[in-house]
């Protein structure tokens, strides 16, 4: 959450709202971070799922419960639990409250190719991560959620999902092809 914006590097001065800008101006914002619960099991014997994906060595899946869990590899970011540093994750993750899904939002696809992965959620959102992005020079491993970036129009949503080598590809239900290359971090 934001609480406040400055004009001044200090955070001393705010930015007063009601002045017109009359020339470019640097920004300054202070925030509050959001806690974001870690919920995990280690005991998957009650745990049922209604799809799972497979990518290399990682596992996901969408438990009966409508909850989207990540266990296996983390090499380059390809579980999308933020955190590049750990090479496997021995227990499974509940990746439901990191994307922050509405209530009864599942996931209904799933693409990967290597650490790379894409999926399409029951509301259309389309989340991405995995991928080198070569404008930060390091893997992007934090789902990020890139639906408002492929500019679809109103009545037109994604009906398809591939990763590849270098891009991500997404087929509309108006027959349209978008390219979101994972070098550049965009479409």
């Amino acid at each position: 959450e934001i609480t406040g914006v400055y004009i001044d590097e200090a955070l001393t001065i705010p930015l007063n709202m009601e002045a017109m800008v009359l020339s470019n101006l640097t920004l300054y914002v202070t925030y509050e971070a959001e806690a974001i619960p870690v919920y995990y099991y280690q005991d998957m014997v009650d745990v049922t799922f209604d799809s799972i994906f497979e990518g290399g060595n990682q596992f996901f899946g969408t438990t009966t419960t409508g909850q989207f869990v990540v266990s296996g590899s983390n090499y380059d970011g390809g579980l999308g639990i933020g955190m590049n540093d750990v090479d496997d994750l021995g227990f499974v993750f509940v990746m439901s409250e990191l994307l922050n899904f509405m209530p009864e939002e599942v996931v209904v696809e799933m693409s990967n190719y290597g650490s790379r992965k894409a999926i399409l959620t029951s509301e259309g959102r389309v989340f991405v991560w995995g991928y080198y992005d070569g404008l930060k020079s390091s893997y992007v491993s934090i789902p990020e959620n890139i639906t408002y970036q492929l500019n679809l129009a109103f009545d037109e949503e994604i009906t398809f999902v591939m990763a590849g080598f270098s891009e991500i590809i997404f087929f509309t239900s108006h027959g349209q092809i978008i390219i979101f290359d994972t070098f550049e971090g965009q479409i």
